[in-house]
């Protein structure tokens, strides 16, 4: 009752007062060539189970419970009118070079602490300007370089306190 199929040369028209069910793959008949939904008639929410593979773009993919987005030949972007939200119910963040933890952000850290760690040992911290002038740096060792340090018209201020300027 109320259901039909129905072709104008154009179009085909499925009419179902309920679900439509399709008992094997929905594949068009050619490749990379048709949409699933329109501008003007978009679908409300896509439903799935396991990895979305966009062939040329990248994949979505899901593994011992972790999202993964990745992209098959550049970066990714992700680009917001307002605000950007990174949100972790466990309060850390990490930031990993080719599979290789570099940075971690422990957001609940002891007594209102935020910490921020260095994962390579060796490495320093350095803040730089746009132009790429050293701001400052904490070194691997403690001390602290003002401005690229003593010696480049800065100030370090060594692991034991003592302060060396230049000037």
């Amino acid at each position: 009752v109320g259901e039909y199929v129905s072709g104008n040369g154009t179009d085909l028209l499925l009419v179902s007062g309920d679900d439509v069910k399709v008992t094997g793959d929905l594949v068009p008949s050619a490749d990379d060539t048709y949409d699933l939904g329109t501008t003007a008639l978009a679908w409300q929410d896509l439903h799935l189970e396991g990895d979305v593979l966009m062939t040329d773009a990248g994949k979505v993919e899901t593994a011992a419970g972790d999202l993964t987005l990745s992209s098959a030949a550049a970066g990714v972007t992700i680009d917001a009118a307002t605000t950007v939200k990174i949100d972790s119910a466990a309060g850390d963040i990490s930031f990993a070079d080719n599979g290789t933890a570099q940075l971690a952000l422990d957001l609940d850290g002891t007594a209102g602490e935020v910490i921020m760690q260095l994962k390579v040992d060796s490495d320093d911290f350095v803040f730089k300007q746009y132009d790429g002038t050293e701001v400052f740096r904490v070194e691997d060792d403690g001390a602290f370089d003002i401005a690229g340090g003593a010696g480049s018209s800065g100030v370090t201020v060594s692991a034991a306190g003592q302060i060396t300027a230049d000037g």
